[in-house]
């Protein structure tokens, strides 16, 4: 009978494998949950603004901007990890599209929106 040695005299001859590496995620300009509010925002406050007669259209404006603007800023900050100034550029922008007294959805602006943040699956959904 043949002596099998217990341990390996020589370890560099030990083939070593590397565990496989996730594929990198693939990140949007926005995220997600920032279009979502975006688009959120600006139906809410502006998709029936024909029944008010624009009588509360200034408060509109300045919710809509504020809340996708802070909205997206904590967003982008804090869940993505972007950069402040970055995250405060995406806000700004958010906030100007979202404070706009007129509803995005439908538009160019609505789908570059959904476009940049990931949720154009949600344009070719049945």
């Amino acid at each position: 009978m043949e002596h099998i040695p217990t341990h390996n005299p020589n370890p560099s001859s030990i083939p070593v494998t590397t565990p496989p590496q996730p594929l990198p995620r693939k990140r949007n300009y926005l995220s997600p949950l920032s279009g979502g509010l975006i688009l959120f925002l600006d139906n809410l406050l502006f998709g029936s603004e024909f029944f008010s007669l624009g009588l509360n259209l200034p408060l509109s404006m300045a919710i809509g901007f504020l809340g996708a603007g802070l909205g997206v800023y904590y967003i982008q900050r804090k869940k993505e990890g972007d950069a402040g100034k970055t995250s405060l550029l995406k806000a700004l922008m958010a906030g100007a599209v979202t404070g706009f007294p007129t509803s995005i959805s439908g538009s160019i602006v609505g789908t570059g929106i959904m476009l940049l943040s990931g949720l154009s699956w949600l344009r070719n959904k049945k």
